[in-house]
């Protein structure tokens, strides 16, 4: 896959495979210029122009699947505590419910994602947990871009997240 970060002003892509004496290689990057009024403070404003330009992406990388980092200026972030006996299973709808707390949006109208974050000792009795909600209209059209491009996204995240991401993770496909 490739990773892509769509800004108001351009799109970057980075293409890794693994490598052979060190975790991966650095095999395409590139930039592609963004015209104004073609996002506006992350919001699509023209979505065939989007498209068009997702699709020069693709010829230029050759992907079929990507990654996505979204724009901040659409996303809400907030950490909250959870106890830290709750089961894994209860946690999302736990979560839920917070969002209203935190997200001018209701919940039935957002995708959010979160993660636990480590532990600062072995006593703690509750547990910090990182959430990240975008509006389902946000996603759906970055979704339909990607999907009028000829490209599959496999993930959507905010920059921050998927900064961390290849940090934390290898990147196989």
């Amino acid at each position: 896959s490739v990773g892509v970060d769509i800004s108001d002003t351009s799109l970057k892509y980075i293409a890794l495979e693994p490598g052979k004496d060190k975790p991966y290689d650095l095999i395409s990057w590139g930039d592609i210029s963004i015209p104004t009024g073609v996002l506006s403070r992350g919001e699509v404003t023209e979505p065939k122009q989007l498209t068009a330009i997702l699709a020069e992406c693709k010829a230029k990388t050759g992907a079929e699947f990507i990654r996505v980092s979204l724009p901040e200026e659409r996303a809400y972030l907030f950490e909250t505590e959870l106890k830290r006996s709750t089961p894994m299973k209860e946690m999302r709808s736990l979560l839920e419910f917070r969002l209203a707390e935190n997200v001018p949006i209701a919940a039935r109208d957002v995708f959010f994602d979160y993660t636990v974050l480590p532990f600062s000792s072995d006593k703690d009795r509750s547990m910090h947990v990182a959430v990240t909600a975008y509006a389902k209209e946000t996603v759906q059209t970055y979704y339909e871009a990607c999907l009028a491009a000829g490209l599959q996204p496999l993930s959507f995240e905010v920059e921050a997240q998927a900064t961390s991401s290849i940090v934390n993770r290898p990147i196989y496909q």
